[in-house]
């Protein structure tokens, strides 16, 4: 079996297993031996085989947007840039200019886009859910969907206004909820299934569609 990624974690007592991107990255203790190692990693076999299939079969299903053939916005596919000027220009009520075809230019509407919509939605479910912030950015990331830090300012990914509402709102509210709870405890995801009780369905829909994150 392939590892694309062995770290050694002094101290650490378990080998931690994570497939992701449909890379294979093994987490195990430092000085453990080999035979030990390969002996967790085949009882895992099969997890570690699922999930790489599962990878492979979204990139399967999704291939048209990662290779920007299609474009999303909102969870809905557009064949055209043009298709999408005209549903974000019925959305937002906003502009955007005739696409020249360029991987740089698409992004640069998409983050106009992102910039107009994502604070108006932070501004609405913040206020319906009466949870307070300080500011809103609009980052460019690859790693994390949003942010909260200590001073209250929230950082939304630009590539959100590529999802479904009904997960943008899981963002957005997942994020405000920091404002209670500067961690990932057990009172925070409380606090979360109570503005967003289908939580869950929201974080499983983020794991399965990672490779939106990477986009552009």
């Amino acid at each position: 079996m392939k590892i694309d990624r062995l770290i050694y974690v002094k101290g650490r007592r378990s080998v931690g297993i994570q497939v992701k991107d449909g890379l294979l990255i093994v987490r195990a203790p430092k000085g453990i031996a080999d035979k030990k190692l390969n002996a967790v990693l085949k009882e895992r076999e099969g997890w570690i085989n699922k999930k790489l299939a599962e990878y492979e079969t979204c990139v399967k299903l999704n291939n048209d947007v990662i290779s920007h053939k299609v474009f999303l916005f909102i969870g809905e596919k557009h064949n055209t840039f043009d298709e999408l000027r005209e549903k974000a220009s019925k959305f937002a009520g906003l502009a955007i200019k005739k696409p020249r075809y360029s991987v740089r230019f698409y992004e640069t509407e998409y983050r106009k886009l992102a910039a107009f919509i994502l604070p108006r939605g932070l501004i609405s479910i913040a206020e319906r859910c009466c949870l307070d912030f300080r500011a809103v950015k609009i980052i460019k990331s690859k790693v994390k969907w949003g942010s909260c830090d200590s001073k209250g300012v929230i950082s939304l990914n630009w590539r959100l206004i590529m999802l479904p509402d009904s997960i943008i709102e899981y963002v957005i509210i997942h994020e405000l909820c920091h404002m209670l709870h500067l961690n990932h405890s057990q009172s925070f995801w409380c606090t979360v299934e109570k503005y967003y009780p289908n939580a869950a369905a929201a974080k499983k829909y983020l794991k399965q569609n990672n490779f939106i994150i990477k986009l552009f």
